[in-house]
């Protein structure tokens, strides 16, 4: 059985044609995969780190404004630290919101913001004692303040790695699906 010309032309194209549309397909699913991976890191991960460095400065800051008030006993700047109250709760809610249900970083998170309630405690008695001229009360609700606030830097510190880890997790496997889309490519190219 001899094959015509016309027959052998068709189908050397209709293999090319074949050939094209799997490394088309191979190619597309390895953008999708890096479009994914990316999606993840700026969707999710920078967001929630940037958060979680939003809510350090805030709680540095209010520490800060705490120590002032207790040091020169100025009502005003008492109520400046006690005003940033809503706006970090409202960035531990934002967060909050952001990790996915599961995420250990919650449980951390969480356990973070009852600490900070009791910093705000500690910080308003230290600050109260000052005010009444009780200086050895003061003093050592001054060093509990500065050990609650030093643990809550700690626990944040160690959320930002976590996320910092997850944001180079989803690197990598950008990076894998990549080079597994190229290596496909090439592969059927040949």
């Amino acid at each position: 059985m001899r094959i015509n010309i016309k027959a052998k032309l068709m189908g050397g194209f209709l293999i090319v044609i074949a050939l094209l549309l799997a490394v088309f397909g191979v190619g597309f699913q390895g953008l999708t995969s890096v479009g994914n991976a990316t999606d993840v890191i700026v969707l999710e991960e920078l967001p929630e780190d940037a958060g979680v460095r939003e809510l350090e400065f805030l709680i540095a800051k209010q520490e800060a404004l705490f120590f002032e008030a207790a040091l020169t006993l100025e009502h005003d700047v008492l109520v400046l630290a006690e005003e940033l109250s809503p706006e970090i709760e409202h960035e531990f809610s934002a967060l909050l919101s952001l990790f996915h249900a599961g995420d250990p970083l919650i449980a951390s998170l969480e356990q973070v913001e009852v600490e900070w309630r009791e910093f705000m405690e500690t910080g308003e008695a230290m600050t109260a004692a000052y005010i009444a001229s009780d200086s050895a009360m003061g003093l050592t609700l001054a060093h509990d303040f500065e050990a609650e606030a030093t643990q809550m830097e700690a626990e944040l510190a160690e959320i930002v790695v976590t996320i910092e880890e997850n944001v180079q997790a989803s690197f990598v496997s950008a990076q894998n699906a990549k080079s597994s889309a190229i290596t496909l490519m090439i592969a059927l190219a040949v």
